[in-house]
């Protein structure tokens, strides 16, 4: 702290120090040493010596000495009267020069209740001091200052300066002129004013040390003003009256060691009021000097002294701060404009000492901190530099700080009469700052018992223990242990407890706990806090009084978690008896302005709790708890807060139904959101919690609200992201339940999720194990089920990854274990392949991978399996690229492993692969015929089942068409047995059509003895039987054409012969009639299956807005029903009004009845009618039916033109069957066998004439001859019908 200016001349008057002695100490010379020394010195040295003594030493030096008498006594300024009789007017006539005087008669003082909290001090008034006050100051011509005072009962010491607030005066006496003390000084007073109202008293002449006894009364409290106060402000000089006290403050001045003007009962804004009043007031208020005049009032306190000097501390009270700040709004200038220099030296004049106003050493002399820091909220110019100490000369007063503190605190009695308690909390302030600024004192404070001290500090005011705890923060700053032990003392961890707990529970004055709480969560804190804690759990009430703070702000439950959270880790067991811990915690969790800490200390204990089972499931319902999470979630993304609070949602998620719909209720929304992001966490704890719950919740109904806040996303980006392997699993296990429900369409369109299933199938095992890759290739198979979604698939790289794990696998061993894997890859490729059109490439990889699983499916005999993979290669084989595909199968002989499968006869799908190879090109058919095909093939006739025989057909047809050799070469393999089977199916009507097109097929492709042998195995009987029977059918036309083609056969192996040619113009004729009836009955059928269609639509379309119209009915008539219920509602309500509403309300229930009623009616009438229009949506969905475009919207007209339409064309078709079916049509039939019967004996008599074929002209020339005679026409496999025979050609080529 820098030096000040030189201090301004000091007050006038003695003052009792610190200590109650006399700042100036009088003595009483020896008269004759003074008589014989008169004329060694002149006056004036004399009349300085003189001013060290008192009134009665003066004139017995005078007395001595004329010339004294004569020239020293004038000559003196300074004099202090101890008696009343030395208030002589006579004698004051003497003193011409006396400028300061000092009456020190007017009362005495005595203490009771001495060294007690209670003490006080009792003023009696001097009642001839009083009459001759004025009279006697009256008398001084120079006077400038008059100092009012008295001395002490007990050792007659000068007792000028006494504290107000603890000063008091007798109320009672017994009348004039015994006048009670408080009359007497009232008397004073009065005499005063009068003095300076009459002029008896100087205008420069300034009275201090007086005080109005209404100032302050006996409890302490403000009285109201009184008639001297007012007189005297009125009379007392400008200057004066400025420097008034207000209502005791000038006990600040008296226990700083000054002198004091005159303490009033005004009140300060009423001084204010009386100066401006009066004439140059305004300007007196407004003057500078009057605000640097309270700067230098600050409370000066005097430390006890050490080895060397004292120590000064000037604190500002409030008051006084309140009457700096009122001045500086009086002089209305900017306080930015107030001189620096000015400002600082008018604070260190309240450093001053004694009446002299002697300044200590600077570096003794302290500014309170709280003091510059209100100061500086006044916004004055202060220069903290000069202002502050040094914190190197701080340092250095440390012990002196201390012992006084500790001292002030463990005996406060030293310290009663110097007030010096209010300054403790200051001094702690400044071994705040020692301690944080020097480590290396802190175990010295220590040894001076400084925790005692500050455990002392605890149980005062607000401040000392603020202050206290402040101390003990920083001295928790050293790292070492030694001095956290000695803080965490049992004995001061209890002191901290009863503050804080004790004052919480106060209901007179619950706050000033929040410091120690602060300073417990400091201490709890540490790492070394074992002890601390230990000593909290033992303190009875401490938990209990933690608990009961949760329901208190957030700043203090924030500090009560902390301190919770620190014993549940070590004495969690006496928590668990509190019931209500739970609950309190729950309600902190809830509040809405609880920051991220104390949510995170709340979820700390809830999750402990819920470890310790003080958490059941019912407990979390009742607490409801779960939206309490869900609230807590969604306002902070804190990952530790979500980490402690999943697992309870968690434990729901275990529970019963209901405590899984808890999780989600009410706001579904918001916690599904709130559980769905918690996958995106950094802390795989909370990913791992979230995975459970969702897990959990897959089996019930809210399961929906996660996959509407984008669950599967998340668990793509999860998978993406590459989280642990069990994690892996979990998330995919969560996709494949949910594909298993059917909704495989939505996660095969959610971005991303087939290209990370397929990279996971493919993953080798040392990065992620075989049954994540199972469950990535589960996934894919149930994708796989819905045709929609195999094109996702194979864009995502799902056919890729299985070909890929397919190709390493084949060629498998015995040893290999990872059999399901394969199993459930091949699976997956046979559904991606059967469902989509690939193109070359990809069919090629598939269509090799195919044949090495049909290999081996036909090893293992699975049959099942090999009829997918048969499937799978049709579609390979029916792509996009069909014929270059085909060739490939061809050199890849794909079709050996499946001939030996569809030999089984329960492998038709097998059949399939071989029927697509059989219309391949010539390679394609000589894989069938190479090796053992036609082998499979009659085995496969002969043990499959009808349609597997149908397809046999099929092969064996297209195998033979057009190629004599392959005829030859199935009648080499045994035809007979292939023959009779289709001569059985002919006569069973199994397979009609394939077996009727394979032996028309050989028939326009064999030769004549290859056409005899089929004859011979009698398959003309059932042919004929066939037209004969069902010449309405497409089988009918097909076993035309065959008889034709056998026909021709027939006639190139007879010799021309009249009688052969009427048979087959008899039979042409008849086979051109019945060719003619089947086109008109086919033109007819194709019409009124188009009507049908048609009708179906309509129809449709009728029972659609059926149903709207009857589901608005419905809906009109349940809104209809519920504002009746709530008219009927108001009317019971007002039922005590009358007999109205009894009728009304008859009404409306009767009108609830009927609408009830009708309401069940349309209901049930609605529910037929989707029915029905569900059938018929089937139906037209099943015919693949297009929009119909139709005249008029009377549906129901359109349905009946139809209806008649129809039927006149089933009558058209009836009418025809009819007439074959007469005696007439069955006669004609009958003949066309008997010509044919003819007609095949001549050509097994010419067979046995003739030992070789006829030669191919002369079978032409016959043919050219029935042309030209009976008008045949010429049918051969490329020729069509001839121009002569338009009707029959067409229907035949439209047969065909």
């Amino acid at each position: 702290m820098q030096s000040p200016s030189p201090p301004p001349p000091p007050a006038i008057g003695g003052s009792i120090s610190e200590h109650g002695s006399s700042q100036r100490d009088t003595f009483r010379p020896r008269t004759e040493h003074v008589s014989q020394g008169a004329d060694l010195a002149p006056p004036e040295v004399w009349a300085q010596i003189f001013d060290f003594l008192d009134f009665q030493s003066v004139l017995q030096c005078c007395a001595c000495s004329s010339s004294m008498l004569k020239d020293t006594m004038p000559l003196l300024t300074t004099l202090t009267v101890n008696t009343s009789n030395e208030m002589n007017l006579t004698i004051a006539r003497r003193f011409r020069d006396i400028a300061s005087l000092a009456i020190n008669s007017v009362y005495t003082v005595s203490i009771e209740d001495a060294e007690t909290p209670e003490e006080f001090y009792v003023v009696n008034m001097k009642r001839l001091a009083v009459c001759r006050f004025v009279p006697f100051i009256g008398r001084f011509d120079k006077l400038k200052a008059v100092e009012v005072g008295g001395t002490m009962d007990e050792d007659g010491s000068v007792a000028n300066l006494i504290p107000l607030t603890t000063s008091y005066l007798w109320e009672e006496g017994e009348g004039y002129p015994h006048l009670a003390d408080r009359d007497l000084m009232l008397l004073l007073i009065d005499n005063v004013t009068e003095g300076y109202k009459s002029g008896a008293l100087s205008r420069d002449t300034t009275v201090l040390g007086l005080w109005c006894p209404d100032a302050k009364d006996r409890r302490g409290q403000n009285v109201s003003n009184c008639g001297a106060c007012k007189a005297a402000a009125k009379a007392y000089p400008l200057e004066c009256v400025s420097r008034f006290d207000s209502r005791g403050s000038s006990t600040s001045e008296v226990l700083s060691g000054r002198s004091f003007f005159y303490d009033c009962c005004l009140s300060r804004s009423q001084i204010d009021g009386f100066i401006e009043e009066r004439p140059g007031g305004k300007e007196v208020l407004e003057h500078e000097d009057r605000f640097l005049l309270l700067l230098s009032r600050g409370r000066r306190f005097e430390l006890p002294p050490d080895d060397k000097e004292s120590l000064h501390i000037v604190e500002y009270t409030e008051t006084l701060l309140e009457d700096i700040s009122r001045a500086i709004a009086n002089m209305g200038i900017n306080k930015k404009s107030i001189s620096a220099s000015k400002v600082t030296e008018a604070i260190f004049r309240s450093f001053r000492v004694g009446s002299c106003g002697q300044m200590p050493p600077m570096n003794r002399c302290l500014l309170a901190s709280t003091s510059l820091e209100k100061l500086n909220e006044l916004g004055l110019p202060l220069v903290a530099k000069d202002l502050d100490i040094d914190l190197e000369d701080l340092r250095r007063h440390a012990d002196q700080i201390t012992k006084a503190t500790v001292q002030g605190y463990t005996d406060r009695r030293n310290f009663i009469r110097n007030d010096i308690d209010k300054i403790l909390p200051c001094c702690l302030g400044l071994i705040c700052r020692i301690v944080l600024s020097s480590e290396s004192q802190i175990r010295g404070l220590c040894e001076l018992d400084l925790i005692v001290g500050l455990q002392a500090a605890l149980n005062e005011g607000v401040a000392d223990r603020n202050e206290s705890v402040k101390v003990l923060k920083a001295l928790l700053t050293d790292p070492t242990t030694e001095t956290f032990q000695l803080v965490a003392e049992s004995s001061l961890i209890r002191a901290l407890c009863n503050c804080t707990f004790a004052r919480s529970t106060s209901q007179s004055n619950p706050r000033g706990f929040e410091a120690t709480l602060s300073l417990l969560v400091d201490m709890t804190a540490r790492g070394d806090s074992e002890r601390c804690i230990k000593n909290i759990a033992d303190t009875n009430f401490a938990i209990s009084g933690l608990v009961g703070m949760l329901e208190k702000t957030t700043d203090v439950s924030s500090d009560a978690l902390a301190i919770i959270v620190a014993l549940s880790a070590d004495h969690f067991d006496k928590l668990k008896q509190l019931p209500n811990l739970m609950r309190k915690v729950a309600g902190v969790l809830e509040r809405q302005d609880s920051t991220t800490t104390v949510l995170l200390r709340c979820s700390m204990l809830l999750s402990k709790g819920l470890k310790n089972g003080c958490l059941p499931t019912a407990t979390v319902l009742l607490l409801k708890l779960a939206p309490c999470i869900v609230g807590v979630m969604k306002r902070t993304e804190d990952t530790a807060v979500h980490a402690n609070l999943l697992p309870i949602l968690s434990s729901l998620a275990l529970g019963p139904w209901e405590a899984k719909r808890a999780i989600l209720s009410p706001n579904y929304d918001d916690a599904a959101s709130i559980v769905v992001s918690s996958l995106e966490s950094s802390s795989k704890l909370v990913v791992g919690h979230a995975i459970t719950i969702v897990a959990l919740l897959e089996t019930t109904v809210h399961f929906e609200y996660l996959v509407r806040a984008g669950l599967i996303s998340k668990i793509v980006s999860l998978l993406r992201r590459g989280v642990e392997l069990e994690v892996q699993h979990d998330l995919l296990e969560i996709i494949l339940v949910r594909a298993d429900k059917g909704n495989e369409i939505s996660l095969a369109n959610e971005a991303g999720l087939v290209a990370v299933l397929s990279s996971l199938s493919v993953t080798e095992e040392a990065t992620v194990p075989t049954r994540v890759s199972k469950i990535a290739i589960c996934v894919i198979n149930s994708l796989a089920d819905q045709s929609v979604c195999l094109e996702s698939l194979h864009n995502g790289g799902a056919l890729q990854a299985m070909l890929s794990l397919l190709e390493s696998a084949f060629p498998l061993s015995d040893e290999d274990s990872d059999d399901e894997r394969i199993a459930l890859a091949s699976t997956a490729l046979i559904k991606i392949c059967s469902g989509l059109a690939l193109d070359f490439e990809v069919g090629k990889r598939c269509l090799a991978t195919l044949q090495q699983m049909a290999r081996v499916a036909t090893d293992d005999g699975d049959l099942v399996f090999a009829s997918s993979i048969c499937v799978a290669i049709c579609k390979v084989l029916s792509g996009r690229q069909t014929d270059e595909m085909k060739e490939l199968a061809a050199k890849l002989r794909v079709v050996a492993p499946v001939l030996v499968l569809a030999s089984s006869g329960r492998c038709n799908s097998a059949l399939g692969v071989v029927e697509l190879m059989s219309k391949a090109s010539e390679e394609g058919v000589e894989s069938i015929l190479s090796g053992t095909g036609l082998q499979c093939l009659k085995k496969a006739l002969a043990a499959s089942d009808d349609e597997g025989k149908e397809a046999v057909c099929r092969i064996i047809s297209n195998l033979v068409i057009g190629s004599q050799q392959r005829i030859q070469a199935v009648i080499d393999e045994g035809f007979g047995i292939i023959l009779h089977y289709l001569v059985q199916m002919l006569l069973t009507r199994k397979g009609l059509e394939p077996a009727l097109e394979t032996i028309q097929n050989i028939t326009m492709s064999a030769t004549a003895e290859q056409v005899k042998s089929l004859v011979d195995k009698g398959c003309v009987r059932p042919i004929c039987n066939i037209i004969e029977s069902d010449c309405t059918s497409a089988a009918s036309t097909h076993a035309l054409e065959t008889l034709e083609y056998i026909l021709r056969s027939a006639v190139q192996c007879c010799a021309p012969n009249p009688s052969n040619a009427s048979d087959v113009e008899f039979i042409q004729t008849l086979l051109s009639r019945i060719a003619d009836e089947n086109a008109q009955i086919k033109q007819t059928s194709d019409r009124m299956k188009g009507m049908k269609k048609k009708k179906i639509w309509i129809e449709c379309e009728n029972q659609k807005r059926i149903v709207k119209t009857l589901d608005d009915s419905v809906k009109f008539l349940r809104s209809q029903n519920v504002e009746v219920q709530n008219n009927l509602r108001s009317v019971e309500a007002n039922l005590s009004l009358g007999q109205s509403c009894n009728a009304l309300r008859q009404r409306y229930l009767d009108l609830l009845t009927w609408q009830g009623t009708q309401l069940k009616t349309d209901e049930e009438k609605l529910a037929v009618a989707k029915t029905r229009l569900g059938r018929l949506e089937q139906k037209v969905e099943k015919m693949g039916l297009a929009e119909i475009q139709f005249q008029g919207d009377d549906l129901p007209d359109v349905i009946s033109e139809l209806n008649s339409a129809i039927d006149v064309s089933s009558s058209s078709i009836n009418s025809i069957m009819q007439e074959r079916e007469s005696e007439q049509g069955r006669r004609n039939m009958s003949n066309m066998r008997s010509s044919f019967h003819r007609l095949f004996l001549g050509v097994k008599e010419v067979s046995k004439t003739k030992k070789r074929k006829p030669r191919q002209s002369s079978a032409n020339s016959y043919l050219d001859y029935l042309d030209e005679s009976y008008a045949y026409p010429k049918r051969g496999r490329s020729q069509g019908a001839s121009d002569d025979s338009d009707s029959g050609g067409n229907e035949s080529d439209d047969t065909q």
